[in-house]
C-alpha cells in the first residue's frame, strides 16, 4: 500500500466513522468501478450467481466469500439487504473487493435473463414449491 494513501486517525474518530460496536481498527474506502444497477444477464452461467431476497448481511458476506473461492466473477442480487453495508463488508472478510456485485429488481431479471439457464428454487421453511402454483414457475424451464 502506498504510504501516501494511509491516514492515521484516533480510535475515537474511527468509532465515529464506523457503525460497528467493536471497531476493527482499520477502515478502507473503495470506489465502485462499475454501475451496480446496470448489467447484461446473457451468457453468465459460468461466471455468476444470481440470488433472490438474501436478507441476512452475515449470510451475504459468507456467500461473497464462497463465490470468490469458487472463482465466480459476479453476484447478482434481486432484492434483499444492501450488499455494500458495513455488516456485509465485514462478513465478506475483504473478498468483496474481488467480485462485482449487482443489485436489480425481479422484473429486470425476468426481462434480461438468459432463458437457457435453469433456475432453482429453495424455501427456507421447507414449503413444497409445487404447492405455490403455476405462477411461481412461469420462469422455470420445462
Amino acid at each position: 500500500i502506498d504510504a501516501n494513501k494511509i491516514i492515521l486517525v484516533s480510535e475515537s474518530n474511527i468509532r465515529k466513522m464506523s457503525n460497528l460496536k467493536t471497531t476493527p481498527g482499520i477502515i478502507g474506502l473503495f470506489k465502485i468501478k462499475y454501475n451496480p444497477y446496470n448489467l447484461n444477464l446473457k451468457n453468465k452461467i459460468d461466471s455468476c450467481f444470481i440470488l433472490s431476497e438474501v436478507s441476512d448481511p452475515g449470510n451475504l458476506g459468507t456467500i461473497i466469500r464462497t463465490s470468490v473461492a469458487l472463482n465466480r466473477k459476479e453476484i447478482v442480487l434481486i432484492g434483499g439487504c444492501n450488499p455494500f453495508s458495513t455488516k456485509v463488508i465485514q462478513a465478506s472478510a475483504g473478498t468483496i473487493s474481488k467480485i462485482k456485485i449487482y443489485k436489480i429488481e425481479f422484473e429486470d431479471f425476468l426481462k434480461n435473463r438468459d432463458e437457457k439457464i435453469p433456475i432453482y428454487g429453495l424455501d427456507a421453511k421447507g414449503t413444497n414449491l409445487n404447492d405455490l402454483g403455476t405462477a411461481a414457475f412461469a420462469i422455470f424451464p420445462e
